[in-house]
């Protein structure tokens, strides 16, 4: 009988791995001896195993590049400073990735999440703010789930989807100097319970074949609109619809949409309120540009404007119209309302 004794470099490695405040990187991040650092302990994680954070204390930005979770508990402070870069870069190539209880704070970094490669990621519980650029953007074809997150103060975008299938659920994006959300070219996503607010560009803005479903969702006080929708290239059909949500004192209009050339928007709004927004609450600008209407409450300057008779709007009824500007256009259309 010929027996082969295993040696350390074929070892296996650990399914779950450990960092602390006073872990060290020369450490075999077990649980007894942690490491101190996230890039560290993922060198010594097996592909879909766990990073678990012990104590609070500041653990350094990573790239991914394998299927992991990451993982502080409640009540542990585990924090990325970003000095430049990006906070975490995910680029795992067929991989689910998952980040729990994180805080990614920018003191001159670029994104605090760049997501560029992974059948699914997913985040909970995780708060990014100040970045010079995005809280997160992804360029992924895959998933990204997003639930209970805080995305604020950061220079560009709160979050940027550029592609593949967003959710989102009780998720706050505010403060930001871009957008709350921005969904061009494609994007699907789904949101509930979210906000999105006080940002200096829209509060979420679709384009360009992008379909976005928003339930009761809060888009308030941002400086520009609270939602843009937009189709530009030749065939684009952009598709938003709102249910039940709140679209309040946005600097311009409350909803816009607009379609260029031979693209189509479309944007269908059951229940909710558009109140008291800079310009106008409800606003088509093109004929191929169109707002379906059903038990909507709108109070404003202008609660409906048709641009010169050429958006259309379709009512299901039930729809409320206080405008202190006088009759907009679309309110002499026969049985509108």
């Amino acid at each position: 009988m010929i027996i082969i004794a295993a040696t350390e470099s074929s070892a296996v490695l650990p399914q779950r791995t450990f960092v602390a405040s006073n872990g060290s990187d020369s450490n075999p991040c077990s649980i007894t001896t942690p490491c101190r650092g996230f890039t560290t302990a993922l060198a010594h994680t097996a592909s879909g195993g766990e990073i678990i954070v012990l104590d609070s204390a500041g653990y350094g930005p990573v790239t991914i590049t394998q299927p992991v979770s990451i993982i502080a508990p409640p009540g542990v402070y585990a924090g990325v400073a970003v000095f430049s870069g990006d906070g975490i870069t995910i680029n795992a190539p067929g991989g689910n990735v998952v980040l729990r209880g994180l805080s990614i704070n920018g003191l001159g970094g670029n994104a605090g999440i760049n997501i560029t490669s992974a059948t699914s990621v997913q985040l909970d519980n995780i708060i990014v703010s100040n970045m010079g650029a995005q809280g997160v953007v992804t360029s992924n074809s895959g998933t990204l789930v997003i639930s209970d997150s805080v995305f604020r103060h950061n220079a560009g975008d709160g979050i940027s989807q550029q592609a593949g299938s967003l959710t989102l659920e009780r998720v706050r994006s505010e403060g930001n100097e871009g957008r709350g959300l921005y969904a061009p070219t494609g994007a699907t996503a789904s949101i509930d319970s979210s906000s999105f607010q006080q940002n200096f560009g829209e509060g979420i803005r679709v384009e360009d074949g992008g379909k976005v479903s928003v339930r009761a969702s809060v888009i308030s006080g941002n400086q520009s609109d609270g939602i843009f929708v937009n189709a530009f290239n030749s065939g684009a059909v952009t598709i938003v619809e709102l249910d039940n949500c709140m679209i309040d004192a946005n600097s311009n209009n409350g909803i816009e949409a607009h379609a260029s050339g031979v693209a189509l928007t479309y944007v269908s709004v059951t229940g909710g309120h558009v109140n008291y927004n800079g310009s106008r609450g409800i606003y088509p600008t093109s004929l191929t540009a169109t707002i379906l209407l059903s038990g909507v409450t709108t109070f404003g300057y202008f609660g409906i404007d048709v641009d010169y008779s050429v958006g259309m709007i379709h009512s299901f009824g039930n729809n409320s119209v206080f405008s202190s500007g006088g009759s907009p256009p679309n309110l002499s259309i026969s049985g509108l309302f």
